[in-house]
């Protein structure tokens, strides 16, 4: 389970002002291990940093769920500045997380596997 905290300081100068983050270090993987008429899976634990400063250090993304081949090459964009975050947080759309959310599903908006909405990353300034 991932926590992230984020504490905002006031005290003192205003350039000086902003907000600290903080959060846990490891990330569980379940790793599937084929045993002949069996497969076993183990869940392993190691470390893994979940709070990133993004191109220009103009913003921290942290991470929680799944990474995986769908989420590693939005992460990858996002830290390089490649969505116009401005916009996205204007206009409270984010249609470059939907569509990497909604592929997870098959395109589908409930997860037929549990019968919930899909949820998304919510980004703030």
């Amino acid at each position: 389970m991932t926590t992230i905290i984020g504490l905002k300081a006031e005290k003192g100068k205003k350039s000086t002002r902003g907000v600290i983050l903080g959060s846990d270090y490891t990330i569980t993987s379940t790793i599937p291990e084929d045993r002949g008429n069996v497969i076993y899976k183990r869940q392993v634990t190691n470390p893994f940093g979940k709070l990133y400063n993004g191109k220009g250090d103009r913003f921290v993304a942290g991470f929680t769920g799944v990474i995986d081949n769908t989420s590693i090459p939005f992460i990858k964009d996002l830290l390089d500045g490649k969505f116009d975050l401005e916009k996205a947080i204007a206009e409270g759309k984010f249609p470059e997380i939907r569509d990497m959310n909604l592929s997870r599903w098959g395109m589908e908006k409930t997860n037929k596997r549990t019968n919930r909405n899909v949820t998304s990353l919510q980004i703030q300034r």
